[in-house]
């Protein structure tokens, strides 16, 4: 498909679900377009299993304990094992240091193990899930400091992954689902945190509020990809594939020069080279 520049629904940065198969695009991608892109699926995967980890064992908390029974009860923090599972610990605070109120393991959604910390164990939180617990209070407070909002009237949720080597903590804010099928594409804010616990710089990843509306209605039984423009990067971001993991349908993320790419849950392709990546 040619360029065609009075298509205002890209301009205007609003999705809409079509059947067609997605357009092929023009320009060349690049090594560094690639590279780019490669990584934003990475940490979008990474940032979907630490979700999912801080939900389900969430309803493992609410199983074992009543909230309003632990004053102090101040968060969480999902922590990397040294194997494809991730630790979980809900914390308290009052005065002193984060000590651990509950911990689990989990792998995927499942509890391995876990529960109350017995009084006899150590409840102290390792120097890692204090740098993450940290970095969460910093974006917070940054957050405040510059006014922004979500696009959803629910609490904000947040994902906070660890550094990799001496990189800065990535601390994602983001606006929650409050209808289900229903997913914020907007709304959602990463923060990078440097080894002082100060904002490095942060960003937005969208600058009007836009939902991805996936609901099992008449319509959606039609539908096989969400058309998005996206203008603030020359690739697909690690929110897009975020998104993405949490919605039933493919999207196809059109950025500012047309080059199309299209989002499936086993990886990405790009019409123009038939290229397809696994997570």
């Amino acid at each position: 498909m040619g360029k065609r520049k009075t298509r205002a629904w890209m301009v205007a940065a609003t999705a809409f679900a079509l059947t067609a198969a997605a357009p092929a695009a023009l320009a060349k991608v690049t090594d560094a377009e690639k590279a780019a892109n490669a990584e934003a699926m990475a940490t979008g995967q990474m940032m979907y299993r630490y979700d999912q980890a801080a939900w389900h064992s969430t309803d493992a908390l609410l199983a074992q304990i009543n909230p309003a029974d632990y004053p102090d009860l101040a968060g969480w923090v999902v922590e990397p094992q040294g194997d494809d599972s991730l630790l979980v610990t809900y914390f308290g605070r009052r005065d002193g240091p984060r000590y651990a109120i509950v911990r689990f393991v989990m792998r995927g959604s499942t509890v391995v193990e876990g529960g109350l910390v017995p009084k006899d164990a150590d409840a102290s939180l390792s120097p890692l899930a204090n740098r993450l617990a940290d970095a969460r209070d910093a974006a917070a407070a940054r957050f405040a400091q510059e006014k922004l909002g979500f696009c959803t009237k629910g609490t904000g949720n947040s994902v906070i992954l660890p550094p990799e080597d001496d990189g800065p903590v990535r601390a994602y804010l983001m606006s929650s689902p409050v209808t289900a099928g229903v997913f914020p594409l907007g709304g959602h804010y990463r923060f990078d945190i440097d080894k002082d616990g100060k904002v490095a710089s942060w960003r937005p990843f969208l600058n009007s509020c836009m939902l991805i509306d996936s609901r099992p209605d008449g319509e959606m039984e039609k539908k096989t990809a969400f058309y998005v423009s996206h203008l603030l990067d020359p690739q697909p971001t690690e929110i897009h594939y975020f998104v993405r993991y949490n919605v039933p349908v493919d999207m196809a993320i059109i950025m500012p020069d047309e080059d199309v790419w299209l989002l499936g849950i086993d990886g990405f392709t790009n019409p123009k080279t038939g290229e397809i990546a696994l997570p």
